[in-house]
């Protein structure tokens, strides 16, 4: 074997991963041991949710999905919230699943928003993420999120200091065309708007302890132990890596 030709691979591989392929290290406390605060929180499981929640021209729901898509459950406990839980949503929709108000922590706090979904969309239609500042307009605050995450969960981070100390409301903003062309929709749980200092990138990163401050930018990416019967069969390094596609075997 070529110990130097292998070597150079193996940073070029690193390179690409690190850069290219959109997974993106936040910087967040979680991966060094420190902890973040979790000042605002939903998990959908309260049975008197919509005293809370408002759903603008219909199609959300809460509660417990059927079918085997959005991996057939909710993220956490046995509720999420979806564009419809029991099949394809219907085609030519324009609709919110909007959030109590809460204040965003203050800026030093470093707040951000992070919550776990998994979303299929048929061509032409889309879902963001937006935000409303008491008696103003409603903002854009996420990528828009098109095609599918991959047919994974994955777990978002959005920036919230450009609203520090303001009361505001969140938003999941949904909408198809009338084509006549649905799929599944969109899945989300355990939101959080968390606050804490950022730390430095943990250089090496060998993703043993899981996701922990990295995100994963529309869908597909997860973290862990690689199916021994698919790709490489195992990570280069210690039992985890990041992978398009984590399919552990049954233990």
């Amino acid at each position: 074997m070529n110990t130097l030709h292998s070597a150079a691979s193996r940073s070029v591989i690193g390179s690409v991963v690190q850069a290219a392929l959109l997974l993106l290290s936040v910087l967040a406390a979680t991966c060094c041991g420190a902890q973040d605060t979790v000042s605002w929180g939903e998990g959908f499981e309260s049975p008197v949710i919509f005293d809370n929640w408002i759903i603008s021209a219909g199609t959300w729901e809460i509660g417990t999905p059927a079918g085997a898509k959005g991996g057939g459950k909710a993220y956490a406990g046995s509720k999420c919230a979806v564009t419809k839980l029991s099949g394809p949503y219907s085609d030519d929709v324009d609709s919110r699943l909007i959030s109590p108000s809460f204040t965003v922590p203050a800026a030093e706090a470093q707040p951000r928003l992070r919550f776990w979904h998994w979303y299929a969309f048929a061509s032409g239609d889309a879902g963001t993420v937006e935000l409303q500042v008491a008696g103003g307009t409603w903002q854009t605050i996420s990528p828009v999120y098109t095609k599918s995450s991959g047919d994974v969960w994955t777990r978002a981070l959005i920036e919230l200091g450009a609203y520090a100390g303001q009361t505001v409301q969140l938003a999941f903003h949904f909408r198809s065309n009338s084509d006549f062309e649905t799929s599944y929709g969109w899945f989300v749980d355990e939101l959080s708007v968390e606050e804490g200092a950022l730390i430095p990138f943990s250089n090496p990163e060998g993703f043993e302890s899981g996701l922990g401050a990295w995100l994963v930018d529309k869908g597909t990416w997860e973290i862990g132990t690689p199916d021994r019967f698919k790709g490489p069969g195992k990570a280069y390094a210690g039992s985890k890596c990041a992978v398009t596609k984590d399919e552990p075997t049954e233990s």
